[in-house]
């Protein structure tokens, strides 16, 4: 059984005292591990050789997302006694992405069996506090069935802490434990994470021991309660169980949780611009010459594709033969790195103009509104229909724009409305057609493939238009715009 992990939420930078890489090295490290979520929870205060409190206070600064993955900032708090008190304020803790809860020798020494799972239990009843790291330490005896219905009762995660069950972790006893513990969270259905407690960058993401026990208990279970293991069973099996049950798993009817108050509002505005720019084209599609002494709006559809996975055989493919009628490759790669695609659909003219960069900041959005502002002519307006995203209204990017006042106009999505971006349906071609399965030699081949991707399609470039629900709009309405001037942010 195959698994690709997508986060890690229990690691260390230098911070902690005891590891030893930057935050920039640790989010790079996950980055081209290829995960998508990253948890840096430094040693709280007590613990000897970390960081002040003043550290978690200003942690506000930090950004949250790096190499194209998403960052939790938080802290691993000590556990400090058996009433359940931790070595930050509340008013601190309120304020971090995540937040694990944790018994070390140095700041609590092991207490009774009914101290240290008081401890344990306590500390659950904490708002603050997210999950329950390394329980599995045998130096702390506790009550494991307690641990499990504690962690249920107050809605925290209990963590399969990679670390712990390395033989030269010193913590005792974790195999066991962890054993028992996932006994528990079966019959009580208490979920449980699986962490790297990473204190080095080539550790994160790495849970080869605790997934190998998760499986082991997977397997045992299963197989105990008469269901056929998914490694051994054919395809044809699979498929007489779906039909037997009625389940057609290709089947599935998708939604979008509104949860913008202003959703309809937004969406009106979106399919209002579309509307306005179905009456520039004739009855046979063909965009109609702009107006004599009138400003020129060029409007466009932009979005970015982040975390662009280069990837690389170890050995060559295999061409086919007598006996296998298409390419053979083999099931192990290796990571390059990741790249961020930038990118506008002009929804006049079908033109794609894309920009690839390693990340997608604020810098890499400036500089492709820079080359908007060199592509089309100085007294015209560029219009995009964007989503929310934080760059997009920086502050950097407001400076950006004081300077080229008038200039560009910006049209936001609602929260979770992205698929009323026309470009959404461009990426989903774009991957369809070019990225899936590819493999490079280099990061650069793989930029130079995408950049060779948008020249073909704008040979022949296809104007995108909005057909839903636009009979319900007046055309005659004027668009709400913003331009996001300085003063409006200030």
């Amino acid at each position: 059984m195959k698994y690709q992990s997508v986060m890690d939420l229990h690691t260390h930078t230098v911070a902690s005292g005891h590891a030893y890489c930057t935050l920039r090295e640790m989010a790079k490290a996950a980055s081209d591990k290829g995960l998508e979520l990253l948890g840096i929870t430094e040693h709280a205060p007590k613990m000897p050789g970390t960081c002040h409190k003043f550290y978690f206070q200003n942690i506000k600064v930090v950004p949250r997302e790096m190499y194209g993955i998403q960052l939790l900032l938080g802290s691993e708090v000590n556990i400090l006694d058996a009433a359940g008190t931790v070595d930050l304020a509340q008013k601190t803790l309120e304020k971090l992405d995540v937040v694990i809860a944790s018994l070390h020798v140095p700041c609590i020494k092991p207490g009774s069996r009914q101290e240290n799972t008081e401890a344990y239990l306590n500390v659950m009843k904490n708002p603050y506090v997210n999950i329950i790291g390394h329980p599995d330490d045998g130096r702390y005896d506790i009550d494991y069935e307690a641990l499990v219905q504690g962690a249920k009762e107050y809605g925290k995660v209990l963590e399969l802490n990679n670390h712990s069950m390395d033989p030269d972790c010193t913590r005792e006893n974790a195999v066991e434990n962890d054993t028992i513990m996932l006994n528990y969270c079966k019959k009580y259905q208490v979920p449980v994470v699986m962490d790297s407690d990473a204190h080095f960058d080539l550790l994160i993401g790495e849970f080869d021991l605790a997934r190998a026990l998760l499986t082991k208990h997977i397997h045992q279970f299963a197989e105990e309660a008469g269901h056929i293991r998914l490694s051994t069973i054919s395809q044809s099996k699979v498929r007489t169980i779906l039909e037997e049950a009625e389940i057609k798993p290709n089947k599935i009817t998708y939604y979008c949780e509104n949860r913008d108050p202003d959703f309809d509002q937004k969406m009106h505005n979106v399919l209002l611009v579309y509307k306005q720019l179905s009456l520039q084209f004739d009855e046979n599609g063909q965009l109609l010459p702009f107006p004599e002494n009138e400003q020129v709006t060029h409007v466009l559809s932009y979005d970015e594709k982040p975390g662009i996975q280069a990837i690389a055989n170890i050995t060559e493919d295999l061409p086919p033969d007598e006996n296998h009628k298409t390419i053979s490759r083999d099931y192990e790669y290796k990571r390059l790195g990741t790249i961020s695609l930038l990118a506008g659909i002009d929804l006049q003219t079908g033109e794609a103009i894309p920009l690839v960069r390693d990340r997608h900041s604020s810098k890499e959005y400036i500089e492709f509104l820079q080359l908007l502002d060199s592509k089309y002519p100085k007294e015209d307006k560029v219009r995009l229909v964007l989503d929310n995203l934080q760059v997009h209204t920086s502050q950097e990017t407001r400076k950006y724009l004081a300077g080229v006042p008038g200039r560009f106009e910006f049209v936001f999505t609602p929260k979770h409305g992205s698929w009323l971006n026309l470009v959404e349906g461009f990426f989903s071609k774009l991957t369809r057609q070019s990225l899936k399965g590819i493999r490079v030699k280099t990061k650069s081949e793989l930029v130079e493939r995408i950049y060779k991707y948008f020249e073909e399609i704008n040979d022949t470039p296809v104007v995108y238009h909005w057909k839903y629900r636009l009979d319900e709009i007046n055309p005659n309405e004027e668009a709400q715009v913003e331009t996001l001037s300085l003063e409006k942010s200030s």
